[in-house]
């Protein structure tokens, strides 16, 4: 697999469906470190608020990710909600299947080339794993040039990684 392989699509209305079904998948990840409960019909309620926004303001940007022709996973990409000069990402998953396979990491670069110059992720810091991807992915992408913060996001304490791209 190259990063050739990984295909990053903007979702489109049509697909939105898609999208919140793995989105569905994501929040019960999560939900182990961020505790966030299901309801009565196994439906995870945030998604539905999170999820508008990408299809309805310009400034936000929903991508399906693809490995070949499969489903491999989502990100969603905002300015930052308290500066609009950085690219935030706000979601980011892949499928289990394709995790610690250079999906994720590929996915990533295409995301960074797309909306280049500052960016952050926030990561709860309890998700050992994705701190470990997202530290070891914006080093490599940023040439090492991260800044490592802590930062209260939706009543959430996150680790905040910035850092900056370049076309």
């Amino acid at each position: 697999m190259t990063a050739q392989d990984v295909t990053l699509t903007r979702a489109r209305a049509a697909q939105k469906e898609t999208l919140a079904r793995l989105f569905q998948l994501y929040l019960y990840d999560i939900s182990e470190f961020a505790h966030w409960p299901i309801n009565d019909v196994a439906h995870y309620e945030l998604a539905d608020r999170l999820l508008t926004p990408f299809f309805e303001a310009a400034d936000h940007h929903p991508y399906l990710i693809k490995i070949a022709d499969e489903l491999a996973g989502f990100c969603l990409i905002n300015r930052a909600p308290d500066n609009a000069q950085v690219w935030d990402m706000g979601q980011f998953f892949i499928l289990r299947k394709f995790r610690s396979t250079g999906v994720a990491h590929a996915a990533f670069q295409h995301a960074t080339t797309r909306h280049t110059g500052h960016w952050q992720v926030r990561v709860l810091p309890a998700n050992k794993p994705a701190l470990k991807f997202w530290t070891t992915s914006t080093h490599t992408l940023s040439h090492g040039h991260v800044t490592l913060d802590t930062t209260l996001h939706n009543a959430l304490t996150m680790t905040r990684l910035s850092f900056q791209t370049r076309p």
